[in-house]
């Protein structure tokens, strides 16, 4: 008879659970990687090589192309209703009114530019630009309402 057990073979029975111990991923991080078309595969952000930290920010880097069309699509369709329908205190000609009737459908359309280059993945800088001219043209259209 052979009470005791061969070293050998008490390493390779180990219980089904070990193997948690020893990954040191935190509740969520399986996420990215057991789901989406191309399980098994981790999700990176493109432009910086690291995995997303956030549950949203995985989804919109699984679903990138699929929200951005929506995104796009929509921020398109706020533009041009905004330039079909004209709000009813612009009268008159000069400056103001011109900023007051077209900033707000010129605004929407230029997030619809920056939605569009991040969801064909341009690069970044140009993405910023879209992004950038949108804000700016809000903070022209506010400052001259103020006034």
């Amino acid at each position: 008879m052979q009470d005791a057990q061969d070293p050998s073979s008490a390493e390779e029975d180990e219980g089904p659970l070990e193997h948690i111990a020893e990954e040191d991923e935190g509740p969520l991080e399986h996420i990215a990687e057991d789901d989406g078309p191309a399980a098994g595969t981790r999700t990176q952000d493109a432009e910086s090589g690291r995995r997303p930290s956030t549950p949203t920010a995985r989804f919109l880097a699984r679903h990138r192309t699929v929200a951005g069309i929506v995104l796009t699509v929509l921020t398109a369709a706020f533009g041009i209703l905004f330039a079909v329908v004209v709000p009813s205190d612009v009268t008159g000609s000069g400056f103001r009114p011109v900023v007051l009737r077209w900033a707000g459908p010129v605004s929407w359309l230029l997030i619809a530019g920056a939605a569009l280059t991040w969801t064909l993945r341009t690069q970044r800088r140009v993405t910023n630009a879209f992004a950038y001219a949108a804000l700016g043209c809000y903070v022209v259209y506010l400052v001259v309402r103020a006034f």
